[in-house]
């Protein structure tokens, strides 16, 4: 199984994705229009270790909501995404702590799981990958 766990600003402006690497202080990893996209893989020396993509991604944004407003981007952009591309059974478990993170700030939370290997594509309607 390959998971890939993704933190998605969209922008409306390509200037807009520079701003967000210095408000972030962290530079995105994947070009694409429409979209700032950090991604996080999983690592199979991690074995059953947790991932804890959430707490990272949400550590990027805490106390920068206002900078990010200033800019034109607010909450309703901002998703972290988990996809997951495998022909095994899945299990999925959060804790409590993590989904009350992302409520506390106002953030989505999406899953995609795909069957096959396919490339994700940023500039589908909602961010389907």
């Amino acid at each position: 199984m390959n998971d890939t766990y993704y933190l998605k600003i969209e922008v409306s402006l390509p200037t807009q994705v520079e701003l967000i690497d210095s408000i972030l202080e962290v530079k995105h990893d994947e070009e694409e229009t429409g979209a700032w996209v950090l991604s996080m893989d999983y690592e199979p020396v991690f074995g059953d270790l947790p991932i804890f993509y959430i707490s990272n991604f949400i550590g990027f944004l805490k106390g920068k909501y206002e900078a990010l407003e200033q800019i034109g981007i607010t909450r309703d952009k901002i998703s972290i995404w988990r996809c997951v591309e495998g022909p095994e059974e899945l299990f999925m478990e959060y804790w409590p702590e993590e989904m009350r993170m992302m409520a506390e700030e106002g953030i989505r939370f999406r899953i995609m799981c795909r069957a096959n290997a396919q490339t994700v594509n940023f500039r589908q309607k909602h961010f389907d990958c």
